[in-house]
């Protein structure tokens, strides 16, 4: 059986996810790549293209509110879409970590 997110399952993950990470900062995220790559262009973002198969993150450098792509078919398991969901939210959280860092802080949160 092929997993298939639909919109309301991510939007009720990002709910879930941000309220648990005590992400304070509104956000905006899109399965649409072309509208996403659309939005930054025209904005004054830093993009993390951290894990672009999966998702990706752009925080502004401006106090817009930072911007989420959601790659619905690269994610191929519900779990899969939950890490993807947890990292894009831990670079909002912390904006200056590294890649590296928010990796590695990716796998403590999904294993507590």
């Amino acid at each position: 059986m092929v997993f298939r997110a639909n919109n309301k399952l991510i939007q009720n993950r990002f709910t879930f996810w941000s309220e648990k990470l005590k992400i304070n900062r509104d956000f905006i995220w899109t399965d649409n790549l072309k509208s996403w790559n659309n939005i930054i262009e025209l904005g004054n973002f830093r993009t993390e293209r951290c894990l672009l198969p999966f998702g990706a993150t752009t925080v502004p450098k401006s106090p817009q509110a930072p911007i989420i792509f959601i790659n619905k078919t690269r994610n191929n398991s519900k779990k899969e879409l939950e890490t993807t969901i947890v990292h894009e939210l831990l670079h909002i959280k912390f904006p200056l970590k590294s890649e590296k860092q928010i990796i590695n802080l990716t796998k403590r949160v999904m294993k507590s």
